[in-house]
């Protein structure tokens, strides 16, 4: 049987990649009481002990995480292995429908892994002494499982197609100090955008019925004031620094220390005019994944 625990609250932030999931994630949990735990669907990231803590430290050496690996994993009754291989199962594109039909009737193994992922989030809120957690693996499905053993609170993150191709171009080797865990190589123009449309369509229908507010990083960067629902010291950016306290994965944004939020223009450098007029279009088309819908 799945248990709830309905004391924790995970602020679940659902976006196509690029999106700016990792600063939202920053700025929300700059604020006691919340806790900010990154893309927390990498915990069983292979090689993940060997990656940095947004503190400083290795995720192996970090006081808190070397704690919730021990406790989380001394309490759940399957093995990070395991739970590494549910993981794979069920956080898949083509496992929602499944995912749909297990919030009612829920094999053996879901059952398992979600009253593991359940001790996790136990153990996380007990040892940050913070009720809510926020979550930005940014994937429909995980939410989907999340909604069986906590109380979700959804955001909807979407940003303007052109910033989203714009940095689908970009390439970056592996640099685990720098936050780069895998070589980021350049997307091809389509399937980025075929997946900008598929993910925001997916999380449309899949977060009816449950507590969802769409934020528009294009907005917020502009306006911090969108998010004070969600933090009441976000009345403004000006002159305030952001430092991620233990951010296990994500942008490597996580990384830096005394973080500030500005008003830039809107890139569009590595895109050629083609490219520029193919994504302004599908802004045309999609106005309510572009701005504040």
């Amino acid at each position: 049987m799945i248990k709830k625990n309905s004391s924790i609250e995970v602020i679940s932030i659902l976006s196509s990649n690029r999106s700016g999931s990792t600063l939202l994630d920053i700025l929300i949990g700059s604020q006691n009481g919340v806790f900010s735990s990154g893309e927390l669907k990498y915990i069983t990231r292979e090689g993940l002990l060997e990656e940095y803590c947004s503190c400083g430290d290795l995720i192996g050496e970090c006081e808190l995480w070397s704690d919730i690996f021990k406790k989380w994993l001394a309490k759940s009754e399957i093995t990070l292995e395991e739970h590494r291989k549910l993981k794979l199962r069920y956080e898949r594109i083509k496992m929602t429908f499944h995912l749909l039909f297990y919030s009612f009737y829920p094999s053996k193994d879901f059952i398992k892994y979600s009253n593991s992922l359940r001790v996790l989030l136990e153990t996380i809120s007990e040892l940050s002494q913070c009720n809510t957690i926020i979550d930005s693996s940014k994937t429909p499905q995980r939410m989907l499982i999340l909604k069986n053993i906590v109380k979700v609170k959804n955001i909807h993150l979407h940003r303007n197609p052109v910033g989203i191709l714009n940095s689908s171009k970009k390439t970056a080797k592996i640099d685990i100090k720098k936050g780069r865990e895998y070589e980021r190589k350049s997307n091809r123009t389509l399937p980025a955008m075929s997946s900008w449309v598929l993910t925001n369509l997916m999380i449309e229908l899949l977060v009816i019925g449950q507590q969802s507010t769409k934020v528009s990083y294009d907005e917020y960067i502009r306006d911090s004031s969108c998010l004070l629902q969600f933090n009441k010291n976000l009345d403004s950016f000006e002159g305030k620094k952001f430092n991620p306290e233990h951010i296990l994965a994500g942008n490597r944004l996580r990384l830096k220390k005394d973080i500030q939020v500005f008003d830039k223009p809107e890139d569009n450098s590595n895109l050629s005019r083609a490219q520029l007029k193919f994504a302004k279009f599908l802004g045309f088309i999609f106005p309510f994944w572009t701005s504040k819908g």
